[in-house]
């Protein structure tokens, strides 16, 4: 099992929420771009939701995780990466499918602080 910490106070994690939204953007441009993976299991309009997510600021750069679930029932691990200059368009993406049994990703930097509070991402993911 993985070691995570979920973010009890929605209000902790108000101060990246911003970059949750513009990266959850640039990571959803890029899934509909030509330069996303050949051979990808999904299209990105089979994304149901959001489940979790984590964000983290270090050195000019920002790196944000989300859980998401298919309509179909299967979840997946995004990443996105960006300078914090960078335009959207230079956004850095993995894509990794979970296993049923698996609440969460195995990530090099645990533990993060995991927040269930996607109702605003979500609403993205609706209008996009």
């Amino acid at each position: 099992m993985n070691a995570h910490r979920e973010e009890d106070d929605a209000s902790a994690a108000e101060p990246f929420k911003g970059h949750a939204y513009y990266h959850l953007a640039a990571a959803l441009d890029w899934l509909r771009g030509p330069d996303s993976i050949q051979g990808q299991e999904f299209d990105p309009r089979e994304i149901k939701g959001i489940e979790s997510y984590w964000t983290e600021s270090r050195n000019e750069a920002v790196c944000v995780g989300y859980v998401c679930s298919l309509q179909r029932g299967q979840r997946f691990y995004l990443e996105c990466f960006l300078g914090e200059d960078d335009p959207a368009d230079k956004a850095r993406v993995k894509i990794v499918m979970l296993p049923d049994d698996q609440e969460y990703p195995a990530l090099d930097a645990e533990p993060v602080n995991w927040s269930t509070d996607t109702a605003s991402l979500n609403r993205l993911l609706i209008a996009a």
